[in-house]
């Protein structure tokens, strides 16, 4: 009877270990899902959540993936096109209480500027990029899908110059705060470059923002001539929300309107609707529109619902080298 006893302990203990090893499989790395409650928390910050590896890790992207190439989906909503739509969103109290706290003003729907009298003669496109270890799959895509995507734009305007900068960021305490390739137009020199990078670092929800926004203001060689001048601002987490830092973030952002510079954002996996109701006001403040990534592509961790009206969803791919067109014309 002993023997029976024993046997049986341990066919359960078995199927216990089982079970625990299988649901942590469920859960990628292990890790709280960066995408919050707004309900629960309208501070910009998800909580509890640990996003990605800290600084000195390994990193999450391996490197240019071929099947991740033209995969990720994406959708597009411009407030300055829907501004009715965008007023009764803010009165709402969940909304109002973020626009408040982000401490950027869009009452008033800003009088269009047309920074781009000669199209053709000068095309600029930045991509600032959240760097930290959540954000390997955007990392992976840009890598893998450069070449093609600026391949279809000159395609398709084959009268433009194009030239493309870079700049990645991360946050205070991490291997770097930012690094950047300037404006060029060697694909070759863009693709050896990017290559080289990595997401890692971060930990907690907010990252260095605004250093990425005034690298790419003041270390990218923006033209004063005649043309359209773009930043794809590609992240999946706030600004840290202290005063200085805030203050910072809305001068630059009136820098980049200054200059001609339309800010749009890509929100990847992990925004909040409070990110997101700053990245709308960033578009917003700079002439751009909004843009975010969905689930339809069945590729990284579950993306926010956005706040918004009906959508068409696009690869990214073709949504970016749309946008890049309609903004050159």
């Amino acid at each position: 009877m002993k023997y029976i006893n024993h046997f049986t302990l341990l066919f359960i203990l078995s199927l216990f270990f089982t079970a625990c090893t299988d649901e942590d499989s469920l859960s990628p790395s292990g890790e709280t899902s960066a995408v919050a409650n707004f309900s629960a928390d309208a501070s910009g910050g998800s909580s509890g959540s640990s996003r990605g590896p800290t600084s000195g890790g390994t990193g999450t992207n391996p490197g240019p993936d071929p099947d991740l190439a033209g995969t990720l989906t994406a959708g597009e909503w411009n407030d300055l096109e829907n501004w009715g739509f965008w007023r009764t969103l803010t009165q709402k109290d969940a909304f109002r209480t973020a626009y408040e706290k982000w401490g950027m003003d869009a009452d008033y729907r800003p009088v269009p500027y047309f920074p781009n009298p000669r199209p053709g003669q000068n095309y600029q496109i930045a991509f600032i990029v959240d760097a930290t270890g959540s954000m390997g799959d955007e990392i992976r895509y840009l890598q893998s899908d450069l070449v093609s995507l600026l391949s279809s734009v000159r395609e398709e305007h084959p009268n433009y110059r194009i030239e493309t900068g870079f700049v990645f960021y991360r946050d205070q305490e991490d291997e770097y705060l930012t690094r950047h390739l300037n404006f060029s137009n060697d694909v070759n020199l863009q693709v050896d470059w990017l290559n080289e990078q990595e997401a890692n670092g971060g930990g907690d929800y907010p990252e260095a923002v605004e250093a990425g926004l005034n690298t790419g203001l003041t270390n990218l060689s923006w033209s004063t001539a005649p043309g359209s001048r773009l930043a794809f601002l590609i992240l999946d987490a706030p600004p840290h929300d202290d005063d200085q830092t805030m203050d910072r973030y809305r001068d630059l952002v009136a820098e980049y309107r200054a200059q001609g510079i339309r800010i749009i954002p890509v929100a990847a996996s992990g925004v909040d609707l409070s990110t997101e109701l700053l990245l709308r006001l960033t578009a917003i403040a700079t002439n751009g529109t909004y843009t975010f990534l969905t689930d339809d592509s069945g590729v990284g961790n579950p993306h926010l619902e956005p706040s918004v009206g009906e959508f068409e969803v696009e690869y990214l791919h073709d949504l970016l080298v749309r946008l890049i067109g309609e903004y050159g014309e």
